[in-house]
């Protein structure tokens, strides 16, 4: 009798075992889905033998109650990865009325004013990849405006401007340089053609 308790309990703690680890199974695949709520448009693409769908958007993906926002996104639906381009913003579900900070023309314009009092050679404007009309301006008005500025001393020093602002079209690297930016700091992959398409397939 003693034999058939110690069994009866050893079957019980594997089924509960089973159990456990199938309600954690279920609870990952839940988990692991991405939904797309909106976006511009959708389709589908071939790069190097796996299957992506392209997102134009904006586009409006949720997993795990956070929204990601984006322009553009590479979709592998297979193993669930994205890769999010251009304006990347992650916000919690749950948080419905999101505060976005932006800082205000009027503090940098303070800011390199300090900067080119204090000495400093240049600066840098740094910010996520905005490709908006709005955003392009107000960084020219900027620049414009910060090459202007000189020293309290009264000397004809200027502030070199450096960009780091995402991947943009030539034409407003070229707006920006006419406004004033002296250099322009861009992160990419990968310089080697091959590899730098492999992660970014059109």
């Amino acid at each position: 009798m003693k034999r058939f308790f110690r069994r009866l309990t050893l079957v019980c703690a594997a089924l509960a075992s089973c159990l456990g680890t199938y309600a954690q199974n279920k609870e990952e695949q839940v988990d692991s889905l991405v939904r797309l709520m909106s976006a511009k448009s959708m389709q589908l693409i071939e790069k190097g033998g796996i299957n992506y769908r392209k997102v134009t958007g904006p586009a409006r993906f949720l997993h795990n109650d956070t929204f990601l926002l984006c322009d553009t996104a590479l979709w592998n639906v297979n193993i669930q990865q994205i890769e999010a381009i251009g304006n990347v913003k992650g916000i919690r579900a749950s948080n419905q009325h999101p505060v976005r900070y932006e800082i205000g023309e009027e503090d940098v314009i303070r800011s390199a004013q300090f900067a080119l009092d204090a000495g400093y050679g240049s600066i840098v404007i740094q910010g996520g990849e905005r490709r908006d009309r709005q955003f392009i301006d107000k960084i020219s008005r900027l620049l414009e405006k910060i090459v202007s500025l000189r020293p309290e001393d009264g000397s004809q020093m200027r502030l070199g401007v450096t960009l780091s602002l995402g991947e943009q079209p030539l034409s407003v690297y070229k707006e920006w340089f006419n406004a004033g930016a002296h250099r322009y700091l861009l992160r990419i992959e990968s310089s080697t053609k091959d590899l730098y398409e492999k992660i970014h397939p059109k």
